[in-house]
């Protein structure tokens, strides 16, 4: 009898350092998924944030690429050479006064 409880309780304790370490295997485990998804989580806001500033780029130009083409479209009208020459090049009418300002 005394053999066969000694056995039981060699079992037993077996059964519970096994059980133990499962069981830290397992929580061991769900710390490292946990760290994981929280690293996962931030670059996936990161990567969000970059997609959107590289869309709004890409929105700025279309709208850029919109007015070159249109730009394009009046290049041999009077008025589109006429914006051209007073912007680029400063130019005025011979009746126009231009004033400037000091604060600017």
């Amino acid at each position: 009898m005394t053999r066969k409880n000694s056995y039981f309780r060699r079992r037993r304790r077996q059964n519970k350092r096994f059980l133990l370490t499962i069981v830290s295997v397992i929580v061991l485990a769900f710390g490292f998924l946990w760290i994981y998804n929280q690293n996962y989580q931030k670059q996936m806001a990161r990567l969000d944030k970059d997609i959107a500033s590289t869309q709004a780029k890409k929105d700025e130009l279309d709208k850029e690429i919109k007015g070159l083409k249109e730009d394009y479209k009046n290049r041999n009208t009077d008025e589109f050479k006429e914006k051209i020459a007073r912007e680029r090049l400063n130019m005025v009418k011979k009746s126009e006064v231009v004033y400037e300002d000091e604060n600017n």
